[in-house]
């Protein structure tokens, strides 16, 4: 915009003028911005990659949930992350390895979340992929123990492996009411996610043959004959 201090026109080469360097100007600011964007994409890139390198390399269930909550909690820059869990036919989840940067976005950490009658678990089962929420479209079921006085936005993703298999936990993540998830984040998030959901499942899968293993080991020892 040019302004003058008292009443003028504008000739032509000066039209011209304004109009070639505000296209410079604007090329130059679109430029800057797709660098910036590619920066960022860049980033997030190296950190999920790094990420998915850990959860690969991670052989316990607990420090296994724990890196992949940290990592989605850096990528998404969210000060809360965290993960619900409930064991297979159980009707009880609890709140896992909680990221949580920020008092304002307290939990009830110790919640005991009836998995059929919370709605937020519910939805979440419901959906094919992410589901975004606002604070005013959660009841007051799941307000009970996602109480902080600063959650505004909620994202959550059930961890699905195959169609066969029935999730048993689901990954939630809480900012201001101001934040947009934009689509790069979201699918750091899917990403994430979905690594997190086979990696559990394969050390669930793991331990619970190596209980059965053990067990057997003993009971031939019980049953075998002295010499």
């Amino acid at each position: 915009m040019l302004c003058h201090e008292s009443p003028r026109t504008w000739n032509r080469s000066e039209s011209d003028l304004v109009r070639i360097v505000s296209q410079q100007v604007g090329l130059i600011l679109h430029q800057w911005q797709l660098q910036k964007q590619n920066e960022q994409q860049q980033k997030i890139n190296q950190t999920i990659q790094w990420g998915l390198t850990l959860i690969q390399q991670t052989h316990q269930i607990d420090p296994l949930e724990q890196a992949a909550l940290q990592h989605i909690s850096q990528v998404l820059q969210v000060p809360l992350a965290m993960l619900i869990t409930w064991l297979p036919g159980g009707t009880v989840a609890r709140i896992s390895s909680p990221i949580i940067t920020s008092d304002r976005f307290a939990l009830n950490v110790d919640a005991k979340i009836p998995i059929l009658g919370d709605p937020l678990i519910r939805w979440t089962l419901e959906s094919d992929g992410m589901l975004p929420l606002t604070i005013e479209d959660i009841p007051a079921e799941t307000r009970k123990w996602l109480h902080g006085t600063s959650v505004g936005q909620v994202l959550a993703i059930a961890l699905r492996t195959s169609p066969e298999h029935e999730p048993t936990g689901m990954v939630v993540v809480a900012d201001g009411v101001e934040r947009h998830w934009s689509e790069r984040h979201l699918s750091a998030m899917g990403t994430l996610a979905s690594q997190l959901a086979w990696s559990r499942r394969y050390l669930a899968l793991t331990q619970n043959l190596s209980t059965q293993r053990d067990q057997l080991e003993r009971l031939e020892l019980v049953q075998t004959p002295p010499p």
